[in-house]
């Protein structure tokens, strides 16, 4: 049967995400030896066993749960609950109330309405790189907005110095009447692990604001701080002196007067990251300056409605004080021991990496630079694989995005080694080989070619078993 174009170039897609049928061959000690591991995904489960304890002694489905409930914004006790909960954690200049709050079926769906809503298609939603690479598809795979990415050089993307490439950006959009409907962030950052300063939002509102365009800001990190300061010695192998580390601050945290309108401000939360929890599918949009965005929400929201049961299970969690705060704190302990193994193995085996990481799950590491000095006979295997064509020389497999268009990156145009174009797809067919899957810096919009996102909130057991196949992979071992 014929497919619409859309439908055709979705199917185009469909075949390169091959994370899915990485995640159903999983390694297990026991039960499957011979499965991958995976640092690439996203997810934290270094607390499942205590939330899924949590969960079947405190989850209570009410009658009204086997309903449609209050709709599809969400249940009246849920949005409550997470306005309280937000306005304890984040702390709000103006305080969080429920009907600031949709409640969607995780934060992926959040940021699709958005973009639905704040832009019409063909306009431009800009992403600083690196980026989260799930980004462009929520942004532009389905709403039609252009994902334009900016470039930083050599800037640091999150220093005050970043703002004027922005700026360089939405000009360079204008000059081509393409109108910039927002501006996205992750903040605590994927894939860097750092916080946005309070100086770099209060920047980055203002300049919104000179340009009447929104921004959103991912929180979904938020309570994943792990490190305020820093006792280690400074590393030669970071990718630059390592920056002062941030505290997380919250774009809702920031009083709007005299800085950005109100109603252009949007964040996003959600139970994936923080709480360990990517499968309740449960996130949360919180716009609280505009009333008209939450009218055109209600008639999309049928789509995106969350399970009665993970509102059952999120009310419950977010509305037990002492639990949560607890949960949060001994998770942020454990972020921390297993960052530090992970630091640990990039100093033992000289492999650089980004500094100044304090939050979130991610090492931003350059292997291309460990495979190029392990393995010098990779130009063979770069002509063998132009021989085998592209198709046959191994899996492509990155968390699923759109292409972006339009801003190029220094990773287009460098010069500096032959393989510099290959490299990443040589690195990857190494690691695949080995059954070890992390995400590629090509997904991520990464401006220098060979960075991979080790991801390192797992079991110390899983995390150690792939540190070990990433170093057989590169030939350190």
């Amino acid at each position: 049967m014929a497919l619409s174009q859309r439908g055709r170039e979705w199917a185009k897609l469909g075949p390169d995400m091959l994370i899915w049928k990485i995640l159903q061959d999983l390694w297990d000690p026991e039960t499957n030896p011979n499965g991958y591991i995976s640092l690439g995904v996203a997810e934290n489960a270094l607390m499942h066993e205590e939330l899924s304890s949590y969960v079947h002694n405190n989850l209570k489905l009410p009658l009204k749960g086997l309903t449609y409930g209050d709709g599809g914004s969400g249940s009246k006790e849920l949005r409550q609950t997470m306005a309280r909960f937000l306005n304890r954690k984040l702390h709000p200049a103006v305080p969080i109330k429920a009907s600031h709050i949709c409640i969607t079926n995780g934060v992926t769906t959040g940021i699709e309405h958005l973009s639905s809503i704040l832009g019409d298609p063909g306009d431009a939603f800009l992403l600083g790189q690196p980026y989260y690479g799930a980004f462009p598809d929520d942004l532009g795979l389905r709403p039609g907005l252009e994902v334009v990415k900016v470039a930083f050089n050599n800037t640091d993307p999150l220093s005050l110095d970043a703002i004027s490439a922005y700026e360089t950006t939405i000009n360079r959009c204008h000059a081509k009447n393409q109108k910039v409907a927002g501006i996205m962030l992750c903040n605590p950052h994927n894939p860097l692990g750092r916080c946005y300063s309070r100086a770099f939002l209060v920047a980055l509102m203002r300049l919104c604001n000179k340009h009447n365009i929104h921004l959103v800001s991912d929180e979904i990190y938020a309570l994943s701080v792990f490190r305020t300061t820093d006792t280690t010695t400074p590393s030669s192998l970071t990718e630059r002196p390592p920056p002062q580390l941030e505290p997380f601050t919250s774009l809702s945290s920031i009083p709007t007067e005299s800085l950005i309108t109100p109603s252009h401000t949007h964040i996003l939360y959600g139970l994936s990251k923080d709480f360990g929890a990517n499968g309740i599918r449960l996130g949360a949009i919180i716009s609280q300056h505009n009333p008209t965005l939450h009218s055109a929400l209600i008639p999309v929201a049928i789509n995106s409605y969350a399970s009665s049961l993970a509102e059952s299970a999120a009310t419950a969690l977010l509305g037990d004080d002492v639990f949560t705060d607890w949960y949060i704190a001994e998770n942020q302990r454990r972020l921390r021991g297993s960052w530090e193994i992970v630091i640990s193995w990039a100093e033992k085996w000289g492999v650089k990496y980004g500094g100044g990481v304090c939050a979130a799950f991610f090492l931003w590491v350059d292997l291309g630079e460990v495979y190029r000095r392990e393995r010098p006979e990779r130009s063979q295997m770069k002509e063998q694989r132009k021989e085998r064509g592209p198709h046959q020389a191994g899996l492509l497999v990155q968390e699923p995005v759109a292409a972006p268009v339009d801003t190029p990156s220094s990773h287009d145009d460098d010069d500096d080694d032959d393989d510099d174009d290959d490299i990443d797809q040589i690195v990857n067919d190494a690691l695949l080989s080995e059954k070890i899957f992390l995400a590629s810096g090509v997904g991520f919009g990464s401006e220098k070619p060979g960075w991979f996102r080790i991801v390192f909130s797992q079991k110390e057991e899983y995390l150690r078993e792939g540190l070990r196949r990433i170093e057989r992979a590169l030939g350190l071992s």
